[in-house]
């Protein structure tokens, strides 16, 4: 009697510990994805508990500017015509993301283009059909880059680097470039806002 009430005290006792939980937040990104590894509750090597909460998707548009206007990266003029604005590179990675998945081919080289791309497809024979002909051949390469730079904003995964004066190079992390044909977005900066540079 008193050894099964020993054993059983013991076993009590060993079950009895400090547990140590850990709260992370998800990023946003993970709630639109399926199947992402670690994106459920679980348990370290360790012992500590892993428990995930879910995070707030951050937008890039519908702030103030600095003239006080409500920033649209995409703005309907009074005439009818659309006028695409990047404050930021990622703002151009967006603009591009939307344009290209949608075919306004004629509406990104009108609004976001740089005008040293639009120069160089002329220099090289060609102009505004040549570069549309890129981007039809590639769309769906271009569209799940620029998709997979949008999933990794705010993340490790994808990374800002200045390049030059005025050019910003947004690139997929080394890891993912093995998945991807395209892995970087170049934006320069023209004294009003950023523009299409290179996709590459």
């Amino acid at each position: 009697m008193n050894r099964t009430l020993f054993l059983l005290l013991m076993a009590v006792l060993a079950g009895c510990g400090e547990t140590r939980t850990q709260y992370r937040t998800m990023p946003a990104f993970y709630q639109r994805m399926a199947g992402i590894e670690g994106a459920n509750n679980g348990r370290m090597r360790d012992g500590t508990e892993i428990r995930w909460q879910q995070g707030k998707e951050a937008s890039l548009d519908g702030f103030t500017d600095h003239t006080g206007d409500v920033f649209l990266m995409r703005d309907e003029r009074e005439d009818g015509t659309t006028s695409l604005n990047a404050l930021i590179p990622e703002h151009v990675m967006l603009n591009t993301l939307e344009c290209v998945r949608d075919q306004e081919y004629r509406l990104l080289w009108d609004e976001l283009v740089a005008d040293g791309t639009k120069r160089w497809y002329e220099e090289e024979g060609g102009g505004y059909e040549a570069y549309e002909s890129f981007f039809r051949a590639n769309r769906r390469d271009i569209v799940t880059t620029l998709t997979r730079m949008k999933a990794g904003l705010g993340s490790q995964e994808l990374r800002r680097v200045r390049v030059a004066d005025g050019v910003t190079r947004l690139e997929l992390i080394e890891q993912l470039h093995s998945r991807f044909r395209y892995t970087q977005l170049d934006a320069s900066w023209d004294g009003e806002g950023y523009r299409l540079l290179t996709i590459r």
